[in-house]
């Protein structure tokens, strides 16, 4: 052995050294990437299947609407048709339980996409056309 060559144990050092600091950036990086995924997952959970919640409400209470006043046209008489009516006032309820809180999320997120305002305000205006029709 000459006299600048290292020892065997400074190289074993200096090997589990460098294989210690690799698992600690890989360590790091494991959990930069979980936090991201995790910030994902939330987004997910706590803001685009709360928007599909209540647009999955808007339109389940329009589509029994729907049926109902079918139900209130063809009913043989008033008494038979206010059943009827009853639950398109009650949808007509639900309907505005669904859209204030959606309406208040869009307004208060800044991450709310131009295609998702675009398809609340034609759902307004779709509203609008059918409150103007009645």
């Amino acid at each position: 052995m000459s006299n600048t060559s290292t020892s065997i144990g400074t190289r074993l050092a200096i090997g589990f050294g460098g294989v210690f600091l690799l698992m600690i950036l890989l360590t790091a990086l494991a959990i930069a990437r979980v936090s991201k995924i995790d910030h994902s997952l939330s987004r997910i959970n706590d803001v685009n299947n709360v928007k599909q919640r209540y647009a999955i409400n808007l339109r389940g209470s329009v589509h029994d609407r729907a049926i109902a006043l079918r139900d209130v046209v063809l009913a043989a008489d008033p008494n038979a048709a206010r059943p009827h009516a009853a639950l398109i006032a009650k949808r007509a309820d639900d309907y505005a339980q669904s859209a204030a809180p959606l309406d208040a999320m869009f307004a208060a997120r800044n991450d709310i996409s131009d295609e998702e305002k675009a398809a609340l305000a034609a759902i307004k205006e779709s509203k609008s056309i059918a409150r103007s029709a009645r």
